[in-house]
């Protein structure tokens, strides 16, 4: 049975996808073909069915879609020199510190989620060491080692933790349930939500984990008894999501906010 969050592989997804591998090659053949002597120290070609069979979710399609869009971006293919004198592209760079970046922020996230602090004037814990910031600059690395660098984030950038978000997933939904749950007036409202976080946790898992753990206060559920305040605290629960859904469908579809594949009418007004 295949598992519920793999990517459904439209017309317009494999499209998205076929052209952004075509403007890739398209770009490193171009620097070649200009650069013939420097050819070996370029970006290696793509192959759009190898990509196609890694990508399991609509967010890793257009994480891998933006990649591969940016090394046809003026300028991107041109070489630039390392301290150590090797060679790399802008491109490669570039990618360098938007993974870096990335990186690090789910390093930061972790170090929150688990409490783990800084070592101060000591050796840190395996723990410590571990989520410990990436703090290298791209140009004082060698090209081998910045490239072994990229190729280990952009496999780890298509590994998600499925098993974390439907945990997250699960506690969310059960404490939804036991707060504004056995009141027939929220019955709609909780199924809309439910659709929507079920959705992103299915095609967009690291963001439900990201979501839950900002601590954001539209995302928190929490026991009201004044029945006025407890309806205006889910109805703002439900707009967040719903904002979350239309961001998510606005990055997928480039349509204008306000337009969603949901169709709310199935649900009775509350």
């Amino acid at each position: 049975m295949p598992r519920e969050y793999n990517i459904s592989w439209n017309a317009n997804q494999r499209k998205r996808l076929d052209r952004a591998a075509r403007k890739y090659n398209a770009a490193v053949r171009k620097a070649a073909k200009n650069n013939p002597i420097a050819a070996e120290t370029l970006p290696k070609l793509v192959n759009y069915n190898e990509i196609k069979s890694s990508i399991s979710t609509a967010r890793q399609l257009r994480n891998t879609v933006n990649r591969l869009n940016r090394a046809s971006r003026p300028g991107a293919m041109q070489l630039v020199r390392q301290d150590d004198g090797s060679l790399v592209t802008k491109y490669e760079r570039e990618e360098f510190r938007i993974l870096k970046s990335v990186k690090n922020r789910k390093r930061s996230m972790a170090r929150k989620r688990q409490a783990v602090e800084n070592p101060v004037g000591r050796i840190g814990t395996k723990k410590q060491n571990e989520l410990e910031l990436d703090n290298r600059k791209a140009h004082k690395m060698s090209a081998g080692s910045l490239r072994k660098f990229l190729e280990t984030m952009e496999r780890e950038m298509l590994k998600t933790d499925y098993g974390s978000a439907k945990l997250y997933y699960d506690n969310y939904i059960r404490g939804l349930y036991e707060v504004f749950g056995g009141f027939s007036e929220y019955d709609n409202m909780i199924a809309r939500i439910d659709m929507i976080i079920s959705y992103v946790k299915s095609n967009y898992p690291d963001r439900l984990i990201e979501l839950l753990d900002s601590g954001k206060e539209q995302f928190t559920i929490e026991s009201i008894y004044d029945p006025i305040a407890r309806d205006a605290k889910l109805r703002r629960i439900e707009e967040a999501w719903k904002t979350v859904y239309d961001e998510i469908e606005a990055e997928e579809t480039k349509l204008p906010r306000g337009k969603s594949i949901f169709d709310w009418s199935d649900f009775d007004s509350d």
